[in-house]
């Protein structure tokens, strides 16, 4: 038959395991939810990264575009220049004016700076559209660059949270476990310096 004291200790022995198990288990969860959490982190800043290197590279390529289509312009517009001249000079000749003549030399300059003028306008327009474009590609890479920072921030926090977690479970359960070997150990020390204690004094014979 069973001793009360052996019955206690054994139920205070799987107490105790029970909450150093439930400690652990704890910890290792709470250190695997932080492993996730990184991980998504991760996966969300390189997604961040990725979409604002593609952002700048397609705002570089738009900016091309903007000073190429500029260029053609101005093209087009000194051609254009050159045609409104040329239609210039020949209607002053068939007035039976010299086109060497002052008034219709001076019509034939102002036409020519009239025209290279709206052509350096269009391409100094299209620079600077291509800048603007340029640092809007740039804004839109820092702005990655600042969210995966911030999204790795927290993983790295949610991860050490975990970890933090696990040695705490470790060190409760490590507790737990020195808290019933102190307690087993006064028990017992208390039953091994007095024997008979566990003994009723109705236990014993009277001897009659």
């Amino acid at each position: 038959m069973c001793e009360p004291a052996t019955i206690m200790l054994g139920l205070a022995a799987a107490g105790a395991a029970t909450t150093a198990y439930s400690a652990v288990q704890q910890g290792k969860a709470a250190e695997a939810e932080g492993n996730r959490v990184a991980a998504v982190a991760e996966n969300q800043a390189q997604q961040s990264i990725a979409i604002g290197n593609y952002q700048k590279a397609q705002a570089e390529a738009d900016a091309d575009t903007a000073r190429g289509e500029a260029v053609l312009q101005a093209e087009q517009i000194r051609a254009a220049s050159k045609r409104q001249r040329s239609a210039a000079i020949a209607a002053t000749a068939g007035s039976g004016t010299s086109v060497s003549d002052g008034t219709a030399e001076l019509i034939n300059f102002e036409i020519m700076q009239g025209g290279e003028k709206d052509a350096l306008t269009t391409i100094l327009s299209g620079n600077t559209r291509a800048r603007q474009i340029i640092a809007q590609g740039q804004g839109a890479s820092i702005s990655a660059d600042n969210a995966a920072a911030n999204s790795r921030a927290y993983g790295t926090s949610a991860q050490i949270s975990g970890q933090n977690a696990k040695k705490a479970g470790y060190t409760s359960a490590a507790t737990s476990a020195l808290k019933f070997g102190s307690q087993a150990y006064g028990g017992w020390s208390s039953t091994a310096a007095n024997p008979m204690s566990r003994y009723t004094t109705g236990n014993l014979g009277s001897g009659d």
